[in-house]
């Protein structure tokens, strides 16, 4: 669900920036499966050139991170008066934008915790006229011309509006009933929330639409309950075939019956 809200619809920044930034950020986290994976499917979007500069931002600021954490972290104000003798050349040689450069930079900081290097790589990536929209962007999914969907397409900078948490919207029905439950891996967050409140002698159906099988969370084997998860095998299906067959095929399903 990260991946489609944060990658695949991503609207603030370039595609270079992007998977950049993607690329930076697995090598960051160490996971060598991750980082085969991403730079798998970074050769896609991205030049040789700015996968060896992302791999290059991860490094230095691998290094970097480590050594100015310690100043932050060491009480002994000494340490940060003596001269780091780190070698950075690739700081002048990575070969792509400034201001990309300083956004992979920034998430790698992120990523090992190093303040200091966030304060400093944040105030340069806005000198060079990035917004903060930019650097911690905000991402809204649209799902085909419902009402959330127009009034996002016709609002304007400034516009504000409420949300609410699942469990405020949608409440658990009264005990005795049988509710079905239906939505897409967006409605997953509610359908969860809604199923762990549920009073005791509901009897429910729960039907989930997901991209793949990997979107299936693990926190689910803890509901004493069974989710029919149906996967669109990554494409191979439209979103909402699944899960409109799955409900119309019930035997005996009757509106007066369910909640």
């Amino acid at each position: 669900m990260n991946d489609s809200t944060l990658i695949r619809n991503n609207t603030e920044l370039t595609l270079q920036q992007l998977w950049g930034t993607v690329v930076a950020s697995a090598i960051g986290t160490r996971n060598s499966v991750l980082t085969a994976a991403v730079l798998a499917e970074a050769s896609k979007h991205l030049s040789d050139a700015a996968i060896e500069a992302a791999k290059a931002a991860a490094a230095i600021m691998g290094m970097n991170n480590i050594y100015y954490r310690f100043q932050h972290l060491s009480s002994n104000e000494e340490y940060a008066r003596l001269p780091a003798r780190l070698r950075m050349n690739v700081l002048r040689s990575h070969g792509v934008e400034p201001l990309d450069f300083e956004l992979w930079s920034l998430a790698v900081s992120a990523i090992n915790g190093c303040g200091k290097c966030v304060d400093s790589h944040e105030k340069v990536v806005r000198d060079k006229g990035a917004a903060e929209e930019l650097i911690a962007a905000v991402d809204v999914t649209l799902h085909g011309n419902g009402v959330f969907s127009r009034w996002v397409a016709s609002a304007s900078p400034g516009a504000s509006v409420e949300s609410y948490l699942p469990c405020g919207v949608c409440k658990a029905p009264a005990s005795g009933r049988c509710c079905i439950f239906a939505g897409d891996e967006t409605a997953a967050p509610s359908i969860l929330t809604i199923l762990q409140s549920l009073p005791d002698g509901v009897k429910e159906r729960s039907f989930i639409e997901v991209e793949s099988e990997m979107d299936i969370p693990l926190c689910t084997r803890e509901l004493e309950t069974d989710i029919c998860w149906l996967s669109r095998d990554a494409g191979r299906h439209p979103v909402g075939h699944l899960l409109t067959n799955a409900i119309t095929s019930i035997p005996n399903l009757r509106s007066n019956d369910i909640g």
